[in-house]
């Protein structure tokens, strides 16, 4: 038998979290919110009736790996997306490694969540695609991120 005992009041809608367990949980929802914005994705490309793959890992520079969210193919060429799902307001240049992120209500003083580029995580994903495509036909266009 377990007896579990309350001490102090407390609102049940804030529980009081270790800034470890804050850090887990946001990572949580992250994720949760990620996966929506990629089935999301995924839905209306499996509806296009185009040649689609999804969740692609593909090998990198320096012996790595890279996750690709989605690939499909078209009469351009072979379109490389990644999916994100941010809130708040985003600021960067596309050059730019990290951006900013801010949500409203957000202290002016506080320090920003900085995420790592999109555009420059795409390109990534098409040089790691292209580096397999030139194998077969060096004239596929790989259509994506031309930025950095």
């Amino acid at each position: 038998m377990v007896r579990l005992r309350r001490r102090g009041v407390r609102n049940p809608g804030h529980p009081r979290l270790t800034p470890h367990e804050q850090a887990v949980w946001r990572s949580f929802r992250a994720g949760i919110q990620g996966d929506k914005g990629e089935n999301a994705v995924s839905d209306i490309l499996n509806r296009s009736g185009l040649p689609v793959l999804h969740d692609v890992i593909l090998p990198a520079q320096n012996e790595r790996t890279t996750q690709i969210d989605h690939l499909f193919l078209s009469a351009a060429g072979i379109h490389v997306v990644e999916t994100k799902r941010y809130g708040g307001e985003l600021t960067g240049h596309p050059e730019d490694e990290r951006w900013r992120q801010r949500f409203a209500g957000e202290d002016a003083d506080a320090a920003p969540r900085l995420i790592y580029s999109p555009l420059i995580q795409n390109a990534g994903h098409c040089r790691a695609v292209y580096a397999l495509v030139r194998l077969v036909d060096p004239a596929i266009q790989v259509e994506g991120s031309k930025n950095p």
